[in-house]
């Protein structure tokens, strides 16, 4: 996920969103990269399914978006290498 794709994620969370669905998880088992932008992106949709009285958890977390959540210091934000179950239940 990068500049060019991480505004469809954008778009799509917006949306998801706007129609009351709050509670949302993202599989993220298969990105292969993710830079600031998409960080972001994960970021502010959580902030606002957060405000909103819900959550937006990425599951199995793992490899890049891992290794920048930690070095940003998001490591926790976000739970990290686990199941929707997990995920759901965090």
């Amino acid at each position: 996920m990068d500049a060019l794709s991480a505004p469809l994620l954008q778009q799509l969370l917006t949306n998801t969103l706007a129609r009351g669905r709050i509670h949302v998880v993202l599989d993220v088992a298969k990105l292969t990269f993710c830079d600031s932008t998409g960080v972001w992106i994960l970021a502010e949709g959580h902030r606002r399914a957060s405000t909103m009285g819900g959550r937006l958890p990425p599951a199995y977390v793992h490899g890049i978006l891992q290794r920048i959540l930690e070095i940003n210091q998001q490591a926790g934000y976000f739970p990290f290498g686990v199941d929707f179950g997990t995920t759901l239940e965090w």
